[in-house]
C-alpha cells in the first residue's frame, strides 16, 4: 500500500539524515540511478529492500550500520554499491510478509546501534573533557614556573596535544578554552617581559665585552722585553678571556662580529709572544756562546797567586757576566755552575793564603807587646853604657 511505502521512504530519509544530515540523498540516488526501474510498479519492495541494503540484508551483522559491521564503511557505503545489491536481488523476490519481517529486525538493530554510539560518543565527549582539563591545570602549574623560558616552550607543547585532542561537550567548550587561554596569556605576558629583560641584560653584557675587547687589544699592543714582563701579560690576557666567558650572551647579531674582534687581540698578542721567544731563542744561544767564553777565561786564571791582579779581572769578568742576557734553560743552570766553580777556587785559594799571613801577624803582635811591657818595666842601673846597650836590645 501507499502508507507502507512512505512510511519506509520517510524513515530511510530520517535514518540517512541522523548517520551523514543530508535526508534528500537517497532520494536523489534512487532518481538519477533508476533504481525503481529494476522492480517496475512495486516501490513497496523497493523501499523495503534498499531498507534491507542499508541496514543488513537477511543476516544482521551485514548491515551497513549493524553493530557488526565497519564503522566507517558504514558511513561511506557507496551508491553503486546498493545499486549492484538491488540488482542482484531482482528475481529474488521474497513474500511481503518476510521483507517486512526483515525490515523490522534492523530497524531495531539500528535503533539499537545508535544508543550504543551516542553511550560510546559519551564515553569520548568525557574523555576528551578529562584529558584537556589535564592540560589547563598543567598550564597552570607551568605560570608558577621559575624557569620562564622553559615554560614558554613547554606551553607550546601543550597547545599541540589540546589540538590532537576530540571534541567535548558542547556546554564546557567554551569555559574551558577560556581557562586555558588564561593560563596561555599569563604566561605569554610573563615571557614578553622575560624576553625585555633578557633584551636590556644582553645589550648590557655587549658593552662588557667591547670593554674585554677594548684591554685585549691594549695588551696585543704592547712592548714588553723582558720573559717577566711577557708572563705578566699573558696572565692578564688569560685573566681578560675568564672574564669574556662570565659576561654572559649578547645580541645575536652582534656574537660572531664582537668574538672575532676580540679574538683577533688574543692571537695577535701569542703571535707576538711566539716571536718573542723564538727571537729570543737565537738570543740565548749567542749569551751561552759569551758565558762560555768567560769561564774559559776565569779557569785560566784560577789558580794564580798573583792576588790583586787577577782578583781585579776575575771581578771584571763577574761584571760582565751580569750584563749577558740568559742563556737557554736547559743550560743556563750548568754554565752558570762551571763559572762560579772557576771564581770560588780562586778566591778559596786567595783567603787560605791570607788566612796564614794573618796568624803570623798576630803572633809576632803578641811579642812585641811583650817586648813593650818589658820595656816598660826596666828602670836604670846607673851604669850608663849598660843602661844605653839594653835599650839597643829592646
Amino acid at each position: 500500500p501507499t502508507s507502507i511505502v512512505y512510511s519506509i521512504f520517510e524513515l530511510i530519509k530520517s535514518t540517512i539524515s541522523a548517520v551523514i544530515g543530508n535526508p534528500l540523498q537517497i532520494t536523489y540516488v534512487i532518481a538519477i540511478k533508476g533504481i525503481d526501474d529494476f522492480f517496475v510498479g512495486d516501490p513497496v519492495y523497493v523501499g523495503i529492500v534498499t531498507a534491507s541494503a542499508i541496514y543488513g540484508i537477511g543476516d544482521p551483522d551485514k548491515g551497513i550500520f549493524s553493530g557488526g559491521g565497519d564503522r566507517q564503511m558504514g558511513y561511506l557505503f557507496t551508491v553503486e554499491h546498493i545499486v549492484n545489491i538491488l540488482a542482484s536481488l531482482r528475481g529474488q523476490r521474497e513474500t511481503e510478509r518476510e521483507l517486512l519481517e526483515t525490515y523490522h529486525h534492523h530497524v531495531e538493530n539500528f535503533y539499537n546501534y545508535i544508543k550504543i554510539n551516542k553511550e560510546l560518543r559519551d564515553l569520548d565527549l568525557k574523555r576528551n573533557l578529562d584529558a584537556k582539563n589535564a592540560l589547563c591545570e598543567e598550564a597552570e602549574k607551568l605560570v608558577e614556573n621559575n624557569d620562564i623560558a622553559g615554560a614558554f616552550k613547554q606551553l607550546q607543547l601543550l597547545h599541540s596535544r589540546w589540538k590532537e585532542i576530540g571534541p567535548i561537550p558542547k556546554e564546557q567548550k567554551e569555559p574551558l578554552w577560556e581557562r586555558f587561554k588564561a593560563a596561555t596569556s599569563q604566561i605569554n605576558e610573563k615571557y614578553h617581559h622575560f624576553f625585555e629583560s633578557l633584551k636590556q641584560e644582553q645589550e648590557d653584557n655587549l658593552k662588557v665585552k667591547e670593554e674585554i675587547c677594548g684591554k685585549a687589544a691594549a695588551i696585543a699592543a704592547g712592548e714588553y722585553r723582558s720573559i717577566s714582563e711577557w708572563n705578566t701579560a699573558t696572565q692578564n690576557i688569560i685573566d681578560l678571556q675568564e672574564e669574556w666567558k662570565h659576561s654572559g650572551t649578547i645580541p645575536q647579531k652582534e656574537r660572531n662580529k664582537i668574538y672575532k674582534k676580540f679574538r683577533s687581540s688574543c692571537d695577535t698578542f701569542f703571535e707576538r709572544k711566539r716571536d718573542f721567544y723564538k727571537n729570543m731563542s737565537a738570543e740565548q744561544d749567542k749569551n751561552l756562546e759569551l758565558k762560555i767564553k768567560l769561564c774559559e777565561k776565569v779557569e785560566a786564571i784560577k789558580d794564580s797567586t798573583d792576588w790583586k791582579i787577577t782578583t781585579d779581572r776575575i771581578i771584571s769578568y763577574q761584571k760582565e757576566w751580569k750584563k749577558i742576557g740568559p742563556a737557554p734553560k736547559k743550560y743556563s743552570n750548568k754554565v752558570w755552575a762551571r763559572f762560579r766553580e772557576a771564581c770560588d777556587t780562586f778566591f778559596n785559594n786567595k783567603k787560605l793564603h791570607f788566612k796564614d799571613i794573618d796568624s803570623e801577624q798576630s803572633k809576632n803582635l803578641e811579642l812585641k807587646k811583650a817586648i813593650i811591657e818589658e820595656a816598660r818595666q826596666f828602670t836604670l842601673s846607673g851604669n850608663a853604657e849598660e843602661d844605653i846597650n839594653k835599650l839597643k836590645d829592646f
